[in-house]
């Protein structure tokens, strides 16, 4: 275990943005997604996942938080990054539920020419009267997150500061 600075031989590699280290991940990357990917078991397993992760009929399971709506965050073939949603109680017991869009990762993403990921979202509780909640996602997955606070009551959101 290194002592200061000068004994951590893999420091470097704590500069997110440098060229050496984003090299040196890459090529890791590159011999462990050849491991891990060769032989037609793995193209099995990824294809049945894949089948289950997108299929049309799965439930979708939302959370209540006491302002009459339920929330869920979803992601689908059509949606990979996902779609942040809430219903009421009355819409999602039809067979066919109907959702508020509140933030669609995708649309946010192609518009800012960015890779984000949704790392979740903070909000009021359950007796609480504010309607404020922080939304939160990074680019690429860096640790770097941007987050934003919005009206949960907002269906369209203008700005992302």
């Amino acid at each position: 275990m290194a002592t200061d600075e000068g004994d951590d031989l893999y420091l470097w590699l704590e500069d997110l943005d440098g060229a050496e280290a984003a090299g040196w991940v890459r090529d890791r990357n590159v011999e462990s997604v050849a491991a891990l990917t060769e032989g037609e078991r793995f193209a099995e397993l990824r294809a049945e996942i894949r089948q289950v992760l997108d299929a049309d009929d799965r439930i979708p399971y939302p959370g209540w938080r006491g302002d009459r709506y339920y929330y869920d965050f979803w992601q689908d073939a059509v949606h990979p990054r996902g779609l942040w949603r809430r219903t009421t109680l009355e819409k999602y017991r039809r067979r066919e539920p109907e959702w508020d869009v509140l933030l669609d990762v995708d649309a946010l993403a192609a518009e800012e020419g960015e890779n984000w990921v949704w790392r979740g979202r903070t909000g009021p509780g359950r007796t609480r009267t504010s309607r404020r909640w922080r939304l939160t996602w990074s680019g690429g997955g860096s640790p770097r997150r941007r987050s934003s606070a919005s009206r949960a009551a907002a269906t369209a959101v203008c700005s992302w500061g």
